[in-house]
């Protein structure tokens, strides 16, 4: 799967799109080097629990259960995974 983004803006709004600083953020590429979205593999139950501790708390979890790993891909996309629920008729 391949994501592409990009900004169009008049050559007046420079200024604001400079202070977005988007170079800052981890996923953005200028360069053409790929950013590779490495997917932990876990369980919604497993989900629920990592999330009770991001951002800021260490992820304070039996490592039997759930690898240090997957925890640390987790914590690099947690803020961008998608949420799902199921629903009956």
């Amino acid at each position: 799967m391949l994501t592409v983004g990009g900004l169009i803006y008049k050559k007046d709004q420079s200024s604001i799109v400079e202070k977005c600083d988007f170079n800052r953020l981890p996923f953005v590429r200028s360069n053409g080097e790929p950013y590779l979205i490495e997917v932990p593999i876990l369980t919604n139950r497993e989900i629920k629990l990592l999330d009770k501790y991001l951002p800021d708390r260490d992820c304070d979890v039996d490592r039997e259960l759930i690898s240090e790993e997957d925890i640390r891909k987790y914590k690099e996309i947690y803020r961008y995974f998608p949420i799902f629920a199921e629903t009956e008729f």
